[in-house]
């Protein structure tokens, strides 16, 4: 089992992830490819909500390139893929632009120019965080 799939786990939502075929139907649909440090996120979480320490939403592919359209001011090397149901979404650094290294955490505040915090080294280590950890 993958550190990812493991990081799934955690949150309750470690069943089998969805099929590479369906992310790749998606992805045609929508024009948008799915960096490869999500693809196995995107495959277990999408559309799943966490609630518990910390409240977190998993985008699917069709949401994650509307917000990804949308966050233009932050360029093409953040990839959201959640928010916190509120007023930030969470974003993968495919380039290390930001200065958390290549495949860092950031959250990003909706509507503001600029405005990422680092929140982990990468996905596996947010899914733990998100769980609390």
């Amino acid at each position: 089992m993958s550190a990812v799939a493991n990081a799934c786990a955690v949150l309750g939502a470690g069943g089998d992830p969805d099929p590479e075929e369906h992310l790749v139907a998606a992805e045609r649909q929508y024009g948008y490819r799915v960096p490869e440090g999500l693809r196995e996120v995107v495959r277990y979480l999408a559309g799943f909500e966490w609630c518990g320490p910390r409240h977190v939403v998993f985008f699917d592919v069709s949401l994650m390139d509307d917000v990804a359209r949308q966050l233009q001011l932050h360029g093409p090397t953040v990839v959201p893929f959640a928010d916190d149901g509120g007023s930030n979404w969470y974003g993968l650094d495919t380039t290390g632009a930001l200065g958390g290294g290549v495949g860092a955490v950031w959250r990003i505040a909706r509507g503001t120019a600029g405005d990422a915090r680092f929140v982990t080294r990468d996905v596996v280590a947010f899914l733990h965080w998100v769980a609390g950890g």
